[in-house]
Order: C-alpha cells, then structure tokens, then sequence
C-alpha cells in the first residue's frame, strides 16, 4: 500500500502522505518516507510536503508503537529523527502545505521544512508531548526555537496550546496562512521559485541557517533519546498514551 507518494512538478516534488484521514506515522509510513526522500535527494528541484484535508498528520501511531519493547521503539525513533534532520538539512527549498491539522508528531514533521502555509479556518498545530508524559524531543525544541524564538517555544512546549492558524502567523510558524484550495499551489510556486537561485548560493545560505541546529542535537543525541525513551516507557505514562491511543 502506497502510504507515501511522490507528485513530480517542474520545479518541486510533493511528498504526499497517505495514510487514511489521520497520516499517523506508522513504521511502514516512515520507511516509505524515507525511500521518497532518497529518490529525490539527486534532483535538482524543490520538496512540498503535503498531507489531507483532516490532519497533515496526527503525529506518531500510538496504537501501533505501545506494542514496542525499549529496542524497536529505540529503532523507529532513531530512523524519524533521522527524517527530521535529513529534511532540515536538506540543500534544496522545502515547505510544508497544511491543509489539516499538524499535531505532535505531524507538528514536529512540519517544522523540517523551510516554509510552512497554513490553511483557514478550524485546524491547529501544536505539541502536546510534555502533556501525555513525553519528554519534548531535543531536535524538535532545537527547530522550534529556531521558528518562533526561545521563549515562544518553551512557552509553547510547556503549555501544549495548539495554535490557531492566525495564531501560528503571529508567532512565526505559520509563513502564510491562505484558504485551502491555495495552499499547495502556493506552497509549490514559492519552492520553485527558491529552486532556481543559483545553487551554490542557495547551498551555502541553507548551511548557514542549520549548521547550528545540526550540531547542537548530534552534540546530544544519544543521551537525549535515552532521556527521551525512559519517558515513553515510564507507566504513568504508558497509562496516558494508551488512553490517547482510544482517539486514532
């Protein structure tokens, strides 16, 4: 079952994800995720990310991860961190089209891409991780700091709001917030016009805005996802997750 695919334009690829009304990130989603990436890391063109109309995506697939001893949850977060830095880091424009709601895991999945265009109306974004007894992953502080700035993110990190679309505009995640039919056009017209600056010059300034990022989170890695781990398996809050899970 194709859970990811890929829709070739001139400029840009969109990297649609697939998986029924809420896009959970299921373990076959992520490898499908991560095969889409490198079949287009050797072109020259920009990446939307792309999801439906109800969720961007839900975050991660609790009903199928509660199942997970320490090691295989240990390998499938390993292997979606990787997915964040490797779209971060990415030397190529990329942005995120958000027609529906970008919540823990899809919130975190967005926040990879250089620009992010907000659909109107009654969808949120927002992290609700400390919130279900989760440690708020380093990577994803690290982004979101960078996105809306230090204060805003533990702010946001601490209370679990999910914002508004108008709200994410005022804080900085929300490059654009459009009405949805527009939202992936727009998102593929900026993308591709950022695909035609010299590549060089592109490269370089893309380095310069995520070296930093890049560095402090491998500087930290593997203590902070066994950090990370020891909260998902704690009891309290494999209680909360299991009763978040009743909700997919």
């Amino acid at each position: 079952m194709n859970l990811v695919s890929i829709e070739a334009h001139e400029h840009a690829n969109i990297i649609r994800l697939n998986n029924g009304p809420t896009n959970a990130l299921c373990v076959e989603m992520v490898t499908q995720l991560e095969n889409a990436l490198k079949e287009i890391s050797s072109q020259d063109k920009g990446l939307v990310l792309a999801g439906g109309d109800k969720f961007f995506s839900i975050g991660l697939d609790l009903p199928g991860l509660l199942d997970f001893h320490r090691p295989d949850m240990q390998a499938y977060w390993r292997r979606f961190e990787q997915i964040q830095l490797d779209i971060l880091t990415m030397p190529i424009p990329t942005a995120s089209a958000l027609r529906g709601h970008a919540t823990a895991g899809g919130m975190i999945l967005s926040l990879t891409t250089d620009i992010r265009i907000m659909a109107q109306g009654k969808i949120l974004a927002g992290l609700n991780e400390l919130h279900i007894g989760i440690m708020v992953p380093y990577l994803t502080h690290l982004m979101l700091e960078h996105r809306v700035s230090t204060a805003q993110a533990i702010r946001l990190e601490m209370s679990g709001e999910f914002m508004t679309p108008d709200r994410a505009k005022d804080l900085g995640y929300a490059d654009e917030v459009l009405p949805s039919e527009q939202v992936e056009q727009r998102a593929l017209e900026l993308v591709s016009k950022m695909a035609q600056i010299p590549r060089k010059a592109f490269v370089g300034s893309k380095d310069g805005m995520t070296r930093l990022i890049r560095e402090k989170f491998e500087a930290l890695r593997d203590e902070k996802e066994e950090v990370l781990l020891d909260s998902w398996f704690d009891p309290k809050t494999q209680a909360l997750l299991h009763e978040a899970a009743k909700k997919f």
